[in-house]
């Protein structure tokens, strides 16, 4: 029989369990909190829509306010369902979260609301796999093949991020026109001339030669995007810019292969061309730019390729099925 101490302990014990399962972080309640959507949920919805993925720390900025409102907000948005979440895990805690959306009510929430004029297939397509990727259950159970996905995610909406804020800074002096990413970007392929080694005579050095023949290659970047320059006068406001992101997991020769396509591209389709390549490192951000495709500066720390394209006839427009400037 329990003493009443022992009983009164384990009261106790049993309310602390059912304390921590009622605010789980990573198990929804059964019964969610009730409650109205607020303008501010439209925002966030809004801009995970926007951005894809995108961390607790990023939305706040993005959606601006008070951070525990919107903290508080993403909590309730988390648990009625409209928005997922997952967190890295760590060694002695885990990461931060980071939302997405797996389901189509959050869309016609911005609908209701005139936020959004339609749902377009590609949306719908994208909360679909992100469903039935659950990652989620995913970052739970570690699955290392789906966190570099989301990490890899995470840099491409960090330099979306970046590039908001940057222009939001600039006294209108720079504006994101337009982002895209993922699968509307896929498709685009360039006739690249097959190269081949030759040794040179009198010597143990080889050079590589392009050929007559080709094949086709992709020129799929991880994002495309335009800024309008409002400050420029003789040159052309809007610049198209091509971003690839590697966490240095790449191999060297597929980072080759992507070079070469995207120099052939900028040949065969653009006036003017440049390619530059920015650095990220914990504490700084180094960039340098080089007119010449041949005299491309590469380091194998998270390496981001920018290709950038001016004029009429840029491959950038044609990307973004836009209206040449």
């Amino acid at each position: 029989m329990l003493t009443p101490m022992f009983a009164f302990g384990s009261s106790l014990i049993n309310q602390f369990h059912m304390s921590t399962q009622l605010f789980s972080k990573f198990k929804r309640p059964e019964q969610p909190r009730r409650g109205i959507v607020s303008e501010r949920d439209l925002d966030i919805i809004e801009a995970i829509l926007r951005y894809r993925f995108s961390p607790a720390s990023q939305l706040t900025r993005l959606v601006g306010g008070n951070e525990d409102v919107t903290f508080r907000r993403l909590r309730i948005l988390w648990e009625k369902g409209l928005v997922n979440r997952w967190a890295f895990p760590g060694i002695r805690t885990h990461s931060e979260f980071h939302y997405y959306l797996d389901n189509r009510e959050a869309l016609d929430l911005l609908v209701a609301h005139c936020r959004l004029n339609e749902t377009l297939p590609q949306m719908l397509e994208e909360i679909r796999y992100n469903r039935e990727k659950d990652y989620a259950a995913a970052a739970l159970r570690g699955q290392h093949m789906q966190l570099g996905f989301l990490q890899h995610s995470l840099m491409i909406s960090r330099m979306h991020f970046m590039l908001e804020m940057a222009g939001r800074q600039s006294n209108g002096q720079v504006v994101l026109e337009g982002w895209r990413q993922g699968a509307e970007l896929r498709g685009p392929k360039v006739n690249v001339p097959e190269i081949k080694s030759r040794r040179i005579e009198g010597g143990s050095n080889y050079v590589w030669e392009e050929q007559s023949k080709t094949q086709k290659f992709p020129v799929e970047p991880d994002a495309l995007f335009s800024l309008r320059f409002l400050a420029r006068s003789t040159e052309p406001q809007v610049s198209h810019f091509c971003y690839e992101a590697d966490r240095g997991s790449m191999p060297m020769s597929d980072m080759r292969t992507k070079l070469r396509a995207y120099r052939h591209s900028s040949n065969s389709k653009c006036t003017s061309t440049r390619l530059a390549c920015i650095q990220s490192e914990p504490c700084s951000l180094r960039l340098r730019t080089n007119h010449a495709p041949e005299n491309l500066w590469i380091s194998r720390r998270r390496l981001s390729l920018w290709a950038t394209a001016n004029g009429r006839d840029s491959f950038g427009s044609q990307f973004l099925r836009c209206s040449p400037e």
